[in-house]
C-alpha cells in the first residue's frame, strides 16, 4: 500500500488532541472524540491491506498477526516494565496489587474489560491509573482478532453483500453504544467495549472496501467538510454529551472524508497541511507519544496528591 503522509498528519491531530485533553480537559473538551480518528485510521489501513491479500488469495492469519506483533509488542512491553518499576517504588502494597491486576489484563489485551468493570474513565481517581490508556490498544487488538475472520467469511459466503453486511454491523454498533451510554449502569461498557467501538473501526473499513471515484472538486469538498467535522467534534463534544455512540460519527466521518480526499494525491489545502513535515513528524511518533504520555501524567498527579 502506498504511503500516505496525510494519514500520519491525521494521527498527529488525534494524539495531540488527546494529550491536551488528558492534561486539562477544559482546554479541549472534545479531545476525547479524537479516539475515533485513531480507530478509523486503523480500520482503513488494516482492511485495505487484508482485503487486497484476500482477493489475491495470499492472506494468512499467521503473517497478519506476526506483522501486528512486530509493530505493537516491543514498545508495549517496554511500557509495562517501566510502569511496573515506577509503581513498585511509588505505590502502597494495596495499590501495587491493583496495578498488578491491570497488568495481567493488559498483556492479554483485555484491559478494556478490566477497566469497564473497575474504573469510570471520567472519575477523578482514573487520572492516577498508570495503564488506563491501554484499554484503547486492547479494543484495537480485539478488532484485529474479529474483523479479518468476519471479512474472510463475508468474501467467501456473501461476496455480493460484504459492504452491506459490514454497514449493518456498523449501524448496530453505534446504536448499541448510544443506548448503553444513555444508561448509567452501562455507561462504562459503552465507553470501553469492542461491540460499541466496532462501528468506529468499520467506518474506515467501509471506506477501504468501497472507495468511489473522486475528482479534484469532490476532493476539496470532502477535505474541508472532513476538517470541519473534526474541529467541530473537538470543540463541541464534552462530558455532558452522550458519547460514544452517534456523537462519535462527527470525528469518525470527518476522518474518513479526509482519507478519501487524499486518495488522488495530496492536492487539497487540508491534505497538504496534514502532509506537512511537522504534522507528519508527530504522526510518526504518535504511538510512542500515546503510550508514554498517560503514565507520566498519572504518576505526576499521584505524587502531587500524595505529597
Amino acid at each position: 500500500m502506498k504511503y500516505r503522509p496525510d494519514i500520519d498528519g491525521l494521527r498527529a491531530i488525534a494524539v495531540l488532541a488527546i494529550i491536551i485533553y488528558h492534561t486539562n480537559s477544559h482546554w479541549l473538551p472534545g479531545g476525547i472524540a479524537s479516539l475515533g480518528i485513531f480507530f478509523v485510521i486503523s480500520g482503513y489501513l488494516i482492511t485495505s491491506i487484508i482485503h487486497r491479500e484476500m482477493v489475491q488469495e495470499r492472506f494468512t492469519f499467521t503473517q497478519f498477526y506476526i506483522r501486528r506483533i512486530k509493530r505493537i509488542l516491543p514498545l508495549f512491553y517496554t511500557i509495562i516494565v517501566a510502569t511496573a518499576l515506577v509503581s513498585y517504588w511509588l505505590f502502597s502494597p494495596r495499590e501495587f496489587m491493583d496495578f498488578g491486576t491491570s497488568i495481567r489484563y493488559a498483556i492479554f489485551f483485555m484491559a478494556n474489560v478490566y477497566f469497564a468493570k473497575e474504573q469510570d474513565y471520567f472519575a477523578p481517581s482514573a487520572e492516577e491509573v498508570p495503564l488506563l490508556h491501554l484499554w484503547t490498544l486492547s479494543v484495537e487488538e480485539q478488532y484485529y482478532l474479529v474483523w479479518p475472520a468476519l471479512l474472510l467469511l463475508f468474501l467467501r459466503k456473501l461476496p455480493r453483500f460484504t459492504f452491506s453486511a459490514s454497514l449493518a454491523l456498523g449501524i448496530a454498533s453505534f446504536t448499541l453504544a448510544t443506548v448503553w451510554a444513555m444508561d448509567k449502569t452501562h455507561a462504562s461498557l459503552s465507553y470501553y467495549s469492542l461491540p460499541t467501538r466496532f462501528g468506529e473501526f468499520l467506518i474506515g473499513s467501509l471506506l477501504a472496501l468501497y472507495n468511489p471515484a473522486i475528482t479534484e472538486k469532490r476532493a476539496n469538498i470532502a477535505a474541508f467538510t472532513g476538517l470541519t467535522l473534526i474541529i467541530g467534534s473537538l470543540i463541541l463534544v464534552n462530558d455532558n454529551v452522550i458519547y460514544p455512540g452517534f456523537n462519535a460519527l462527527w470525528s469518525c466521518c470527518g476522518t474518513a472524508l479526509l482519507i478519501y480526499s487524499g486518495s488522488i494525491g495530496i492536492t487539497t489545502l487540508p491534505n497538504r497541511f496534514l502532509a506537512s513535515k511537522p504534522m507528519v513528524f508527530f504522526g510518526l511518533i504518535s504511538y510512542s507519544l500515546y503510550l508514554w504520555h498517560w503514565p507520566f501524567l498519572a504518576y505526576s498527579r499521584y505524587y502531587t496528591m500524595s505529597s
